[in-house]
């Protein structure tokens, strides 16, 4: 008469596959970082250097934060975060993490290899003196703005929300 509803087992219902989790937490850990580099960039072209330091700032002076303020808006900058999330979600689905730290710590790295091979490009197209000097700025200027720093806590936060992380190990006796 009625049709009884499929027997339920413990497991929780998933909210989506897999892969679109990914792919959001990949977005998520490399936009969000970019878009704050961005904001601080756009600060520091108004301000004529480093927003809170009078126009320099560990050991960088008034003259790179506006190199870097204004490498923020060419072409290459605005690759930079589909890369990083091309790179992430890659990383993720090829190399499980049970760990959420040891997850961040690999996502920072990702993006913090991005955007140092990305500024060597830069560098070297735009015939500046020392491009790995280039390079090695823009990653200072990186942790400094705190777009290094924010992917981390981002990765390490958003990981279980978003249940990107590998599932535990099954037990080998499977009777208990």
């Amino acid at each position: 008469m009625g049709t009884s509803a499929p027997a339920r087992s413990g497991a929780p219902a998933a909210r989506g596959p897999r892969l679109w989790r990914v792919v959001l937490y990949a977005v998520l850990c490399s936009f969000v970082p970019w878009a704050l580099g961005g904001l601080w960039a756009v600060v520091a072209r108004a301000e004529g250097g480093f927003p809170l330091g009078g126009g320099s700032f560990a050991g960088v002076d008034g003259d790179r934060w506006l190199e870097y303020a204004n490498d923020w808006f060419i072409a290459s900058s605005y690759v930079l975060p589909f890369v990083a999330a091309a790179l992430i979600a890659g990383w993720v689905v090829v190399v499980p993490q049970r760990s959420r730290w040891a997850l961040a710590l690999a996502v920072t790295v990702v993006v913090a290899a991005v955007v140092l091979l990305m500024a060597f490009g830069d560098g070297f197209v735009h015939g500046v003196g020392s491009p790995f000097r280039y390079g090695f700025v823009a990653l200072l200027l990186s942790v400094v703005t705190l777009d290094l720093p924010l992917c981390f806590v981002l990765a390490a936060w958003l990981a279980v929300p978003l249940r990107v992380l590998a599932p535990p190990p099954r037990p080998l006796n499977p009777w208990r």
